[in-house]
């Protein structure tokens, strides 16, 4: 028998004192020592799969399953600072640095950032990272083993604007609204 989320998830950052420091990266490490989590989430092959967990108001949180060789694409988080915690496998993070991001609005067509830029950095499980509201990012699982993260935002995504490289620069290709997860 398989704990319900609410059960498992809530207690851990219910509003109190203790969660007026809480950050997304804290949330995510809370949220990836909760036993037996990846299995709310079973992975068949093929494509990511993902499941919205609940929080508190305010914040966002989702298991993510990757199976070997899938990827996000590039994209922006619209405003929402967030963190990723692999629980499972490795994943690897292309971003762009944020000293040479420029404001992005809907609307906004380029980013000032080239192929020579791009930072790449590998998760192992347990090994999360933080970035900001302007983060720009492409994940994947470059393995031949499957894997599990758990990511965390605040504010609540409302929507992700997804990238192309167009003549060595990030380009604006579309944006999803969170309706449509």
């Amino acid at each position: 028998m398989t704990a319900s989320l609410d059960n498992f998830v809530r207690p851990a950052f219910a509003s109190s004192a203790s969660a007026v420091a809480l950050t997304p990266l804290a949330l995510a490490q809370r949220l990836a020592r909760i036993p037996g989590l990846r299995d709310q989430l079973p992975l068949p092959d093929g494509d990511r799969r993902w499941l919205k967990l609940p929080t508190d108001a305010g914040w966002d949180a989702w298991l993510i399953g990757w199976p070997p060789g899938t990827r996000t694409g590039w994209h922006d988080h619209q405003g929402s600072a967030g963190a990723f915690v692999p629980l499972l496998g490795e994943l690897t993070e292309w971003s762009v640095p944020a000293a040479d991001r420029v404001s992005r609005t809907l609307g906004d067509a380029a980013v000032h950032a080239s192929h020579d830029e791009v930072r790449i950095r590998r998760f192992r499980a347990g090994a999360g990272r933080a970035f900001a509201d302007h983060h720009i990012h492409e994940m994947a699982n470059l393995t031949d083993q499957p894997a599990y993260s758990i990511h965390a935002y605040a504010p609540e995504l409302t929507a992700m604007a997804s990238y192309e490289w167009i003549h060595g620069r990030l380009t604006s290709a579309g944006l999803e609204t969170s309706d449509s997860w």
